[in-house]
């Protein structure tokens, strides 16, 4: 008879655990409003977009990198995941909230940093017990309707792109986080989604001139339209600011490393004698954001420490195939020199040193 009333007690205070976490439902960001640091108007949740959107809370004096984390994550995923960056400056108001402000942007000097940067004047206080935030930088996946997705606290874990992409978006069934949500979110992965294609076998050897009727079918296929900086500090604008003799483009992967691009530079500069020296090398990172972008040229700078290097070097946020595909060219992981003309068009291709 004991065990039967013990097993009916169970049963009953789990139906009623049930029935109090339904009606608690999802968490949800409360109401957030302010300015990025760039001047632009924010309003959370009612400004966000996308089906989900990482949001990465940290305090005035947070741990920079922890914070320098979180900023490599969110250029690796803002093609499908925008990223905010909230500094909580706590209940200001007035003159203390305006000398607050500019304390920020004068620690913030890069435009791309300050793009996604906000600072929220609101009592933290309230923000830590409905948003259970950790004493340091505390990172949410949420919803367009501001329901939280998943969190973590702390400095991004190595596996923590992995675990963003496969996370269900907009579902609110993983809401309810226990104390260390790295594991349950790690337990979420599913390995079949979000496989990222292996770089391409090199292709067979190529000619040392391929002509243009040979590489595009249908008229002479163009350079796309991209504004960039060089490595040294020049804003560049493809194709308008090619040599009218040709300007030589060579190509480098995302997933090439450093040694990679330093071989190519070395041979395009041994060609200077033949080629002169207008020419460049492309470095696709694939898409990044804003604040991303500032991480990945640093990283790409200190790469190519030579002044006379750098300037020969544009980093181009895009995926390598979008430029391959639109001069007709087929994806390969051979370096080649793309002369184009100054329109854009090509002239010829070719493949540098021993690559040939």
């Amino acid at each position: 008879m004991s065990r039967t009333l013990i097993l009916l007690a169970f049963l009953i205070a789990s139906a009623l655990a049930g029935k109090a976490a339904a009606q608690a439902g999802p968490r949800v960001v409360p109401d957030l409003s302010g300015f990025f640091l760039d001047g632009r108007e924010i309003s959370i949740p009612a400004d966000l977009t996308g089906a989900a959107t990482l949001i990465v809370f940290s305090r005035e004096n947070a741990e920079t990198q922890d914070v320098e984390s979180w900023r490599q994550v969110a250029a690796q995923i803002d093609d499908v995941t925008p990223t905010i960056f909230v500094v909580l400056m706590g209940n200001q108001r007035g003159i203390g909230r305006s000398m607050a402000a500019g304390r920020l942007r004068a620690q913030v000097s890069d435009p791309e940093i300050r793009a996604s940067m906000v600072p929220i004047f609101q009592d933290v206080g309230d923000l830590q017990a409905s948003l259970r935030l950790g004493p340091g930088v505390t990172a949410f996946v949420v919803n367009a309707a501001g329901e939280v997705i998943w969190q973590a606290s702390g400095a991004a874990s190595e596996d923590t792109v992995q675990i963003l992409e496969n996370l269900p978006a907009q579902s609110p069934a993983i809401t309810s986080l226990p104390e260390k949500p790295r594991e349950v979110a790690a337990l979420l992965q599913t390995p079949v989604m979000s496989e990222r294609a292996a770089p391409p076998a090199a292709p067979s050897p190529a000619p040392v001139l391929v002509a243009t009727a040979n590489v595009v079918s249908d008229g002479p296929a163009r350079l796309p339209a991209y504004e960039g900086v060089t490595l040294d500090g020049r804003s560049l604008r493809l194709p308008g600011d090619l040599s009218p003799e040709g300007t030589r483009l060579v190509f480098v992967p995302e997933w090439e490393d450093g040694e990679a691009l330093r071989t190519v530079l070395a041979r395009m500069e041994e060609a200077s004698g033949e080629y002169g020296d207008d020419w460049l090398v492309l470095v696709f990172k694939g898409k990044a954001p804003q604040l991303g972008r500032a991480f990945a040229s640093g990283k790409l700078r200190a790469e190519v420490p030579e002044a006379a290097r750098r300037r020969h070097v544009l980093p181009v946020y895009k995926g390598i195939s979008d430029f391959e595909a639109s001069l007709g060219l087929e994806a390969s992981s051979a370096p080649r020199i793309i002369t184009l003309g100054p329109d854009g068009a090509i002239i010829g291709v070719a493949c540098p040193g021993e690559d040939c």
